[in-house]
């Protein structure tokens, strides 16, 4: 079964970089909602168990964006009640609830992003370009997984020798420190281990080719063909006034002219692009299963 993560780097980077460019700047609750179904849907495709762990953080994150902006921000013409002789209003909560949705739905673009462009990925987009930043980003990622795991070693170590306890607040934040101090110290050291094999295998040096396992297929160019189309189309009817929308003094209407609803739509077939085929390769693998 191919995923969207299949594509090649550059047409994933691609639509990655004008789906998030769209819903950072639309400011229409209807490109929030379609962005925030196509992000949370396609995450939880590629990081499978681990989208449920993050779904309670997901939602707790949702609800308290949603309900700080009307406490902090009173603006807007249709006030519901009082809160210690500040005004709530309407529009001050809609605002909140659409800033939610769109915090939520960057957040699961860039935890999709995180779990489909792995380190050989950063080296294959970057690795001839800018060698020192793809070295650097590519660490980075690996870094973090590797820590964790690192540092539980460490600590389950600790234990079995008597050093780390839970008893006391003390106890744990003495055997926290010493974790922390080896892990810093493993780090560096790994670090500059790392440095030294690249420059050994003459990373970064002119000439130098480059392993790479992607081959840029015709399926990519077709993402990015439809990509492409699917973003113009998008930012021509934001540009024209065809999307506009306000939330303050009060809540303007959404359009539904002909010209928005192709915005709408266009947006949506892009949002929902890479849910739509897991989908329908998951259909797929089922039907294959089968037929055995």
């Amino acid at each position: 079964m191919r995923s969207f993560s299949t594509f090649h780097p550059v047409s994933f980077l691609i639509y990655f970089i004008c789906v998030i460019v769209i819903v950072m700047f639309a400011g229409n609750p209807v490109f929030y909602i379609l962005s925030l179904i196509g992000a949370v849907g396609f995450y939880a495709f590629q990081a499978k168990r681990r989208f449920w762990h993050d779904l309670l953080f997901y939602i707790l994150a949702f609800i308290i964006i949603a309900l700080a902006n009307p406490l902090l921000s009173h603006k807007g013409m249709t006030i519901l009640f009082f809160l210690n002789d500040n005004p709530i209003t309407f529009e001050a909560i809609a605002y909140g609830v659409a800033l939610a949705a769109m915090m939520i739905a960057t957040l699961c673009w860039f935890q999709s992003f995180s779990v489909i462009m792995t380190s050989d990925k950063l080296f294959h987009l970057f690795g001839r370009a800018v060698p020192g930043l793809s070295i650097i980003l590519s660490s980075a990622l690996r870094y973090i997984p590797l820590f964790r795991s690192q540092s539980k070693k460490i600590m389950n170590l600790q234990t079995a020798m008597g050093l780390y306890s839970k008893g006391s607040y003390i106890d744990g934040a003495s055997g926290t420190m010493r974790v922390f101090s080896a892990m810093v110290t493993w780090s560096l050291e790994n670090a500059i281990d790392t440095a030294d094999s690249m420059k050994a295998r003459g990373y970064g040096q002119p000439g130098r080719t480059l392993f790479s396992i992607f081959r840029f297929r015709l399926r990519d160019l077709q993402l990015i063909i439809v990509s492409v189309i699917l973003f113009a189309i998008t930012i021509l009817g934001i540009a024209f006034g065809y999307s506009e929308f306000s939330f303050y003094p009060k809540l303007s209407t959404i359009s539904v002219a002909p010209e928005a609803i192709i915005c709408y739509a266009a947006y949506g077939l892009f949002a929902l692009l890479p849910l739509l085929y897991e989908i329908k390769e998951n259909i797929r693998w089922i039907y294959c299963k089968s037929k055995i």
